[in-house]
């Protein structure tokens, strides 16, 4: 008798750093019935790395909501390259044409609510907002799942709160992430979590693409083969800065040159990461020999909870084999090592083909829900400290079946796992209530806490997802003896000389010049940014609406704590022409060291009114370190 085994493809050759998506018990299942004709020769059944059995993945990446990414997304049509667009969706600026985005059947990617800093400038629970709700508002507006983020800025480190980047990278699986755009990040987020996927970037110079340094590039990824065996998988990116014909023309070029080959997958974000997903969870048994053949049953995690609806494929060792999929002919191609085919999932496992986001009635959401095109609607309320309810109805003429919720919830709360909801008939609203386990305090409550639930479910046999949301109350953090809370921003002057004699007031303890005015911390910027952080555009955002004209300069002062002597060390500080440090001045712009002496010091930075002075909540972050 003929000797078959089955063979899964090797871990090492799927998984490269952790997982951004909560566990298996997450994750619905299918299974196929595989069954292998073939002419007696010995063989085996594996899965491929890729989808199609290709050697590599190709796809691109483009940040920001920017009016040049149709452009971009026409372009890569007429080349056959797919890429994914992270997109914002900031209060005070336009979001981008969702319905154009669609015709032009653009692929969308999360890249925070407001393009914040989540490590650096936000609070743990703006964190948590900026990257959950994004996700249930791209979905909405692109009708399609979203399980790839990008970090703005790359920010996901804060050398002054290391544990931010372990909460980041648990906010993001609560949220449902499946791919993250930074190996660096994926690879330092700990064992703890599950394998997942990142890209090998290939930068196109965003001002001014460059097919020689594309094809630089390319060539040392050709050079090594450690990438393909871990992560097959090169983005093209990172900015549509391009701003004449001739930087198009270059960018026209690099899709020529790396266009159309026939080895190559092109696919998007999504669709590579839910393909990553799928091998790293799928489960192959058998075989079994019957009078038709081997027997195989494949276990494939739901398209819906991986993101796209990609195929698998899968390889068998014999030239002359057929391969049947559930009792069908498989579609199949011949080489010299075996056949070659893929299982795509049912209906009732594919993608939700109509997505609404429905904001609770009290929810400081920005986003206007709009029409409502989904046969469910739904809403969230919080009875008491942690009640959960869930309220939902279903249109009349509508069967709705396989009602599942699954919670998104801050870092404060135990996530429950998902759940199967009650039915309900079309006349009447279901109430479900949960109890929620609170196992976080402190820092986890302050600002407000965001909750978000995703009801998935098949209406007339179509799957269909709502998302629904609410904020917890605003919970203001006391005052500390930390840096924002002793930083003092001054009003905006244009006199120069009040700089050049304020050295007495750079002593510990001295009084602060009394012909200017004097911002501390408000309650809006305790709530948004950590304590290590002065903003200097919140304090100042009513005098830069109508500062002086000229030069016009403002000064922070700001007494802190060291822990020891050592060098004061600062994103903006060695770039100063100079400083007050205790009572010296400095000029670390030339060279001068930032000595700080253990226990209390008083720094006096002066600042420069310019076009981004609104968004330098980040300018005085600091860290001191030993000589």
């Amino acid at each position: 008798m003929p000797k078959y085994s089955a063979l899964t493809a090797t871990l090492s050759l799927c998984l490269s750093g952790f997982s951004l998506w909560s566990a298996e018990a997450d994750l619905r299942f299918y299974t196929h019935e595989i069954v292998i004709e073939n002419t007696g020769e010995e063989g085996e059944l594996s899965v491929c790395p890729l989808y199609g059995d290709k050697e590599v993945a190709i796809t691109a990446r483009w940040d920001d909501n920017n009016p040049k990414h149709y452009r971009m997304q026409e372009l890569m049509q007429e080349h056959g390259i797919k890429g994914t667009y992270f997109l914002n969706y900031r209060e005070d600026r336009p979001p981008m044409d969702h319905e154009k985005l669609k015709a032009l059947n653009a692929d969308l990617g999360a890249h925070s609510m407001t393009h914040a800093r989540l490590a650096s400038e936000v609070s743990i629970n703006q964190m948590f907002w900026e990257v959950a709700e994004i996700r249930a508002i791209l979905e909405a507006e692109g009708d399609q799942p979203v399980n790839s983020y990008c970090f703005a800025d790359g920010n996901y480190r804060n050398e002054n709160r290391r544990f931010m980047q372990g909460l980041i990278a648990e906010s993001l699986q609560r949220s449902g992430y499946t791919h993250s755009m930074s190996q660096r990040f994926a690879k330092g987020v700990g064992d703890e979590m599950d394998p997942v996927t990142s890209v090998n970037s290939c930068g196109v110079n965003d001002r001014n693409p460059s097919l020689e340094k594309v094809d630089a590039r390319m060539a040392e990824l050709e050079a090594s083969t450690e990438w393909k065996e871990t992560e097959p998988c090169i983005s093209f990116g990172v900015h549509v800065w391009m701003s004449n014909s001739k930087h198009w023309e270059a960018m026209d070029q690099i899709y020529q040159r790396y266009g159309g080959r026939d080895e190559w997958w092109y696919c998007t974000q999504t669709e590579y990461a839910a393909y990553r997903k799928m091998i790293q969870q799928y489960e192959l048994s058998g075989p079994e020999v019957t009078a038709d053949g081997v027997r195989y049953t494949l276990r494939v995690p739901y398209a819906a909870d991986i993101g796209a609806d990609v195929p698998l494929t899968l390889r068998f060792s014999d030239p002359t084999a057929r391969a049947l999929v559930d009792g069908q002919p498989a579609v199949i191609e011949e080489d010299e090592d075996g056949i070659v085919f893929s299982v795509a999932p049912p209906l009732s496992a594919r993608i939700p083909q109509v997505i609404s986001y429905q904001p609770g009635v009290d929810s400081l959401s920005y986003y206007e829900t709009g029409k409502i095109d989904t046969a469910l609607e739904a809403s969230l309320e919080l009875e008491g400290d942690s009640t959960l309810v869930l309220r939902y109805s279903i249109a009349s003429d509508v069967v709705v079946e396989d009602l599942r919720v699954r919670y998104i919830l801050p870092l404060k709360y135990e996530t429950p796992s998902p759940e199967a909801l009650p039915a309900v008939s079309g006349d009447a609203e279901a109430v479900f209530r949960k109890e929620l386990e609170i196992i976080e305090s402190g820092e986890y409550l302050y600002g407000n806490p965001f909750l978000l639930c995703q009801i998935d479910y098949l209406a007339n046999g179509r799957p269909e997802r709502v998302f629904t949301s609410l904020f917890e109350e605003t919970v203001v953090p006391p005052q500390t003896e930390g840096h924002r809370d002793n930083s003092f921003i001054s009003g905006l002057f244009t006199d120069r000389s009040i700089w050049d004699r304020s050295v007495a007031m750079s002593a510990v303890g001295a009084e602060k010049d009394p012909e200017l005015t004097w911002y501390g911390a408000g309650e809006d910027e305790r709530l948004i940014f950590n304590e290590r952080v002065a903003d200097v555009g919140e304090r100042l955002k009513d005098e830069l609406k109508s500062q002086p004209e000229g030069d016009c300069y403002f000064m922070i002062v700001t007494d802190f704590v060291s822990p020891r002597d050592g060098l004061l060390k600062g994103r903006h500080l060695s770039k100063s022409s100079e400083i007050y440090l205790n009572g010296v001045r400095l000029h670390p712009g030339e060279g001068d060291p930032i000595r700080v002496d253990k226990g209390i010091n008083r720094l006096m930075v002066l600042g420069t009114v310019g076009k981004r002075t609104d968004r330098l909540h980040h300018q005085f972050k600091y860290v001191i370190r030993g000589e």
